[in-house]
This record gives structure tokens, C-alpha cells and sequence, in this order.
């Protein structure tokens, strides 16, 4: 079997929540999480909880995207600020910013780009799709217009940093913004709107 290098997920068919993971051996890796999972051993908390409740059928393994050994945590990135919900706990892969980090200065190639075009075309056409043959019941498709919706603005980020200031609890900020905790957390630590405005 052909070793796959490159980002895989584990998701929560009914509530769309992902758990990014990258690996040189993705194929390996996933079974190493469903044994984890079966025996209750998870070592992330979040996934397991929600394994126990749903059931190993709510779930899919799946192949995110392959690339390159020298990519994996700028992909493995991308896909935790990407995803809509995860389970993730540590959402910082690259902990390092500006000419720190590691892909400082690169751009991609126009043959990489292609390729990463290509590796993504058709992927959940299908029965390739990790929901091909599920129906979600209206509120979740509700839930998911919504995520799928959701874009911040400028002076929500700010307005987000001032409650955060003057000790508001992300979850409070969250519901009232319609975004997941793990948003307003990013916010917070920088990960994510970094350059909106000025940090308090």
C-alpha cells in the first residue's frame, strides 16, 4: 500500500466538527485513531466525548490533502484555521510568525498550485463524499448555513477584542456573534484576524 503523506480529518458527520491531523503515513495513522477511539483511549478529550456519543457510524476518515513531507504543519494549519468547527485543542501548528516562520518568504511554484488543484478536484464528488448517503436532519443543515455564512467583520474582530479586554467569557462572545468558541480563542491569541485593527 502506497504510504499517503499529507492532512487528514476526522469528522463528525452530524455535527460537521473536524478533528486535523497530519501524517507521513495518513492511512496508518487513521487506523492507529479508530483503535484509540474503539478502546476509549483517545488521548483528546473533546473527540473521544463526542466518539462515545455518536458512534463510530457518525464518523469519517478522511484524506484532507496530500503534499509534500516539508508542508505538513503549514497545511495541517491552514486546515484547523479553515475548518469551521474542530476538535483540536492546540490550534497553534505554526507558533511562529513573520520571518520565524519556516515558509517565510516561499511562494508556491504555478506546478504546485496545479497540483494542489488537481489533488483537490473531484475528491467529495460522490460516494468520495464523507456525507454521500446521509441526510442531516433540518436544524444541523440549519446550523451549517450559518457557519457556512458567517464572515467577521473588521468591527466585529474589535468589538470582539474590547469584550475580551474587559473579561467577557468566550462563550458569551461567541453566542452573540454567531461564531464557535474556538474563533473568539484565535482572536485572542492572535491566530487568527492578527492584522484587523490594533491589538488591546
Amino acid at each position: 500500500m502506497t504510504k499517503l503523506v499529507g492532512i487528514y480529518g476526522i469528522r463528525n458527520l452530524n455535527t460537521g466538527w473536524t478533528y486535523v491531523g497530519q501524517s507521513v503515513n495518513i492511512n496508518r495513522r487513521l487506523i492507529r485513531h479508530k483503535s484509540s477511539l474503539k478502546h476509549n483511549k483517545h488521548y483528546n478529550a473533546y473527540l473521544q466525548n463526542s466518539y462515545n456519543k455518536h458512534g463510530m457510524q457518525s464518523f469519517a476518515f478522511v484524506v484532507l490533502e496530500t503534499c509534500e513531507k516539508s508542508e505538513l504543519s503549514q497545511k495541517e494549519q491552514w486546515w484547523i484555521d479553515n475548518e469551521t468547527s474542530t476538535y483540536n485543542t492546540d490550534t497553534s501548528v505554526l507558533s511562529k510568525f513573520g520571518t520565524n516562520n519556516p515558509f517565510f518568504g516561499q511562494k508556491h511554484t504555478k506546478v504546485t498550485k496545479q497540483k494542489m488543484s488537481n489533488s483537490r478536484k473531484g475528491k467529495y464528488a460522490g460516494s468520495e463524499n464523507p456525507n454521500f448517503g446521509n441526510k442531516n436532519n433540518r436544524e444541523v443543515r440549519r446550523k451549517m448555513a450559518i457557519r457556512r455564512a458567517r464572515k467577521l467583520t473588521p468591527d466585529n474582530v474589535t468589538n470582539i477584542r474590547k469584550k475580551l479586554a474587559n473579561g467577557m467569557k468566550h462563550k458569551e462572545i461567541a453566542m452573540e456573534f454567531n461564531v464557535s468558541r474556538t474563533i473568539v480563542t484565535r482572536i485572542k491569541s492572535g491566530a487568527r484576524y492578527a492584522l484587523v485593527g490594533e491589538q488591546l
